[in-house]
């Protein structure tokens, strides 16, 4: 985990520096909509990556600067005054990220008169006596404790799919980002959408509704995001309607797949979660983006 931090860090990183790049231009020329849009799209993953991981400060604040971008985008341009907003933003953020990283320097101390000193070494040397160890009767160190082993979790990232809920081993995700151009390729399976490129990267992107047999259900959304996949070193993005969040179960909240009587096929069902929202398919993301499987 303490490895997928720090690359998340770095990856947040980057973004900043992208961000306060195009603000930088934006403030000479606010009606530059590429910029905006490219501002929008490394908020929206330092937002989305922070969800991911569980980050919640970072994805609080992320959530408030998306919104603000989206009402800003839907215009086409921005005001001299939304561009200063946009850079306190981005110095808010700035300021998550490093309290997140431990990288914050405390307040300096203010002086402490000599009457603050006195009393805080009388409590000093109280706290001394009240945390001295009391008897073994009193204590009760003779008697052994019961600990009760806490069940073992997975977590999943969730997102919806033409109405339905799923989830993902989040292990298995690399990171979540925008829908991005997709080049189609010829002679390819139907459940293949085609190519993108992700930071140098051209990697596959598949139409999850064609692969899990459901792309002639009736759904107003947008696939909106692309979840990234890594499975054995391959790098695989399926398309999603909307992510919605992360949640974690105990294994005795997940039913086998062969209890699940739905439309999607069983091979690529790791089993059906019960969460308080109700049930919801987790998908096995092996299966589903099988790095040995011939696309073509």
């Amino acid at each position: 985990m303490s490895d997928i931090l720090s690359e998340f860090f770095e990856d947040t990183q980057a973004h900043l520096e992208q961000i306060e790049e195009h603000l930088l231009k934006l403030e000479s020329d606010p009606a530059q909509i590429d910029l905006i849009n490219e501002v929008f799209r490394s908020v929206h993953s330092i937002k989305g990556n922070a969800g991911l991981l569980g980050v919640l400060e970072i994805l609080s604040i992320g959530e408030e600067y998306e919104n603000f971008l989206e009402s800003v985008r839907e215009r086409g341009s921005a005001t001299p005054e939304e561009v200063n907003e946009m850079i306190e933003s981005l110095d808010k953020l700035k300021v998550v990220v490093q309290k997140e990283r431990g990288e914050t320097t405390p307040d300096p101390e203010e002086p402490v008169s000599e009457i603050e000193t006195s009393v805080a070494s009388v409590e000093d040397e109280n706290s001394k006596f009240s945390q001295q160890p009391a008897s073994l009767a009193e204590t009760g160190s003779n008697v052994k404790e019961h600990v009760v082993p806490e069940e073992k979790k997975i977590t999943f990232l969730t997102f919806t799919l033409a109405g339905e809920k799923y989830g993902l081993d989040i292990v298995k995700v690399r990171e979540i980002i925008l829908r991005e151009p997709i080049t189609p390729v010829p002679n390819t399976k139907p459940f293949v959408e085609g190519l993108m490129n992700l930071r140098d990267q051209v990697i596959p992107v598949f139409d999850l509704k064609s692969r899990l047999d459901i792309s002639g259900c009736e759904s107003d959304a947008e696939e909106r995001n692309i979840i990234v996949v890594e499975i054995a070193k391959v790098t695989t993005g399926i398309k999603v309607d909307d992510v919605t969040g992360i949640v974690a179960l105990p294994m005795s909240r997940v039913s086998p797949p062969k209890e699940f009587y739905g439309s999607v096929p069983t091979n690529y069902i790791l089993g059906i979660g019960r969460t308080p929202d109700g049930p919801m398919i987790l998908l096995d993301a092996d299966t589903l983006c099988d790095p040995e499987e011939l696309l073509y």
